[in-house]
């Protein structure tokens, strides 16, 4: 069978588009006509049987019983994926690295069967589940894939990004693992309660982000005459003001106006989906997930009889009124126990203070979306549907609701952020000199990971508050430094602003294209923005579904 396989392959490698695989169904083959294709090409019909080959043994194995699909996955993956396929993809030829893995990703796509999934994804990622070491590459298919993902070529760059993020929209709890949680899981990314008891930790913090501020407001090209007065009573709370690095945006956004006029779309959305559940016999699992409105009035009585009972953390002793900042969404405190029945409270932002910090972090002077139209209400409808779907997957997966608490948290071992994050990480460092296209596959695996309901992944990819250990990176902190990079760019470019408004109508074909040598910035730029806007959304989706247990 390896040989008649390879003999196909063979047969429609050297001479396929690999835009052409997302086109073909493994159930035309009947319907095939050379003469009347336009898109004909030598081995199309070889390509056509393969994939129709493929269905009909994923279809199979569906439906066998589950010891006899077990092995007919087993040995697809001994008699095509290894002596077959992993040569293909291990081959040094980029022609033949892109066509072979436009294959692969369409392959993944079809697969819908458990046993055949299970063996693709080991096959693709190995088993390992302890925690990466810097330069480890134990599997030679997952590392090649991830070292792809910052090819020379764009196009390889591109398909390899698409591939995970395939992977990640499959219902394998090992795929998240293998990627990203068996390197969160210890959470020693968080700074440690000794650090954090130490007043230089938060100095530091401080001294930044005045820095930052008044290199924002003095930049030449800072003008903020057309702008409205800032809302300087939303950061009153002492809380955030005396503790947290928050950098005051230019433009205030009025993130509860929106919750009010989106919150009532979702519920009619939510309602939907839930007859829809309960019709199949599954609307008890979905309750989960359901968004609602956080009670914070009811919250900051639980939270107020805590204080009375131990001793808080360091950042909210310095503040008399935490209790009145919780009740109003300022902060968010995690009420956990210990091995001795302690009780500990770790606190976080609020839901409001998170969303502005994502929305205002790209200077005003560099966005091109006007205020009134931003767009951010329709990533909150795509967030929102993607989250619940991605919710129901990882119900059965049994994840903790909360964080590791601080004080279990072992820092014998230095924190390592994976090869998969740390390749994804120094590729957004670099979105400001990165083709459009490169951009919008990485920024799309980098939100799939945002969605994840894991407590510590949420943290990492979302938490712009999170305290992090010296010498560690998280997402936030990964776009706060392209954003400064993007600052000190500006300041050498004239007319900054309205350039990027025209690259923006030239990309959604309002306008025809014009040469510029500053359009890749500009494209970067535009993408960060909307990035950001994707980011918030996906957390006010996620704090308004986590209100349900808090």
């Amino acid at each position: 069978m390896n040989h008649q396989i390879s003999q196909v392959l063979n047969l429609f490698l050297h001479f396929i588009d690999k835009n052409k695989f997302a086109l073909f169904s493994p159930f035309r083959l009947d319907l095939y006509s050379e003469d009347e294709d336009d898109c004909a090409f030598p081995g199309k019909r070889a390509l056509i049987s393969l994939l129709s080959w493929f269905d009909y043994c994923d279809e199979l194995i569906k439906n066998a019983h589950p010891l006899i699909g077990k092995l007919l996955a087993k040995e697809i993956k001994e008699r095509f994926y290894v002596p077959v396929l992993e040569p293909l993809l291990l081959q040094a030829s980029e022609v033949g690295i892109l066509t072979c893995t436009a294959l692969l990703i369409k392959l993944v796509k079809m697969t819908t069967s458990e046993s055949l999934l299970s063996v693709t994804v080991y096959f693709l990622l190995g088993d390992a589940t302890a925690k990466e070491t810097p330069g480890e590459a134990s599997h030679k298919l997952r590392h090649r894939f991830i070292e792809r993902c910052d090819h020379l070529s764009d196009e390889i760059s591109i398909l390899s990004l698409k591939l995970f993020e395939v992977l990640l929209l499959k219902p394998h709890e090992h795929i998240i693992n293998n990627l990203v949680l068996r390197n969160l899981a210890p959470r020693t990314y968080h700074a440690s309660s000794e650090l954090l008891a130490t007043e230089e930790y938060f100095e530091s913090d401080i001294d930044t982000t005045e820095d930052d501020v008044s290199e924002r407001t003095d930049s030449p090209m800072f003008d903020d005459s057309d702008l409205p007065p800032l809302e300087l009573e939303a950061f009153d709370d002492p809380v955030l003001a005396d503790d947290f690095p928050v950098e005051i945006p230019d433009q205030l956004f009025d993130v509860e106006k929106m919750e009010n006029q989106i919150l009532e779309k979702l519920a009619v959305e939510n309602q939907i989906l839930n007859n829809d559940f309960e019709d199949k016999g599954e609307h008890k699992e979905e309750e989960q997930t359901v968004v609602e409105v956080v009670n914070h009035d009811n919250f900051a009585e639980e939270v107020a009889a805590v204080e009375k009972a131990t001793k808080l953390s360091p950042r909210s002793q310095t503040s008399s009124n935490a209790a009145s900042s919780i009740a109003s969404g300022s902060i968010v405190m995690d009420v956990t126990s210990n091995a001795s029945g302690s009780v500990l409270v770790e606190e976080r932002p609020g839901i409001h203070a998170v969303v502005n910090s994502y929305l205002s972090l790209v200077p005003e002077y560099a966005k091109s979306s006007s205020a009134g139209d931003s767009g951010y209400d329709t990533y909150l409808r795509d967030a929102h549907r993607q989250f619940r779907e991605c919710s129901v997957q990882c119900l059965r997966w049994e994840w903790p609701t909360y964080p590791k608490p601080v004080d279990k948290i072992d820092y014998s071992h230095a924190f390592y952020e994976g090869v998969f994050l740390k390749v994804l990480f120094d590729k957004l460092s670099q979105l400001l000199d990165q083709p459009y296209e490169v951009n919008l596959q990485l920024t799309s695996v980098m939100a799939k990971l945002a969605q994840f309901p894991h407590p510590h992944t949420h943290e990492f990819m979302l938490d712009p508050y999170l305290r992090l250990e010296p010498g560690c990176r998280s997402l936030y902190t990964v776009l706060c430094r392209l954003v400064s990079d993007l600052k000190s760019r500006v300041k050498a470019m004239p007319h900054f602003q309205i350039q990027c408004i025209q690259v923006r109508k030239q990309l959604t074909e309002m306008t025809e294209e014009e040469s510029s040598s500053y359009i890749e910035l500009m494209e970067g730029v535009i993408v960060l923005e909307e990035f950001c806007k994707e980011l918030a959304a996906i957390a006010f989706v996620k704090a308004h579904a986590e209100s349900g247990r808090i």
